[in-house]
């Protein structure tokens, strides 16, 4: 390994021996996003890409992004079976 520039992150960090038409990227710019969460419980969330309010709520146009109470607990999940709306005085249905 050779410690040169991540061309994606821009810091000096030891990179694998460089492959011919393979860019320099650290392992942490390698790995692959995830859009589908598996959890051992059979338990599948689809994780939010966008942006997040102070409380790691998904926001979309500075508005929460599908409102609601996480069943499953992960405030990035926006699996339409895993949230539960609030009513106007605040309680879940």
């Amino acid at each position: 390994m050779d410690e040169r520039l991540c061309v994606r992150c821009g810091i000096n960090r030891d990179l694998p021996t460089k492959r011919s038409g393979r860019k320099d990227l650290c392992k942490g710019c390698r790995v692959k996003v995830e859009h589908v969460i598996r959890y051992g419980k059979g338990e599948v969330c689809l994780a939010w890409r966008g942006d997040f309010d102070a409380e790691d709520n998904p926001v979309h146009n500075g508005k929460l992004f599908m409102p609601g109470d996480r069943t499953c607990g992960h405030r990035d999940c926006i699996n339409p079976e895993h949230i539960e709306e609030r009513t106007q005085d605040g309680d879940p249905n």
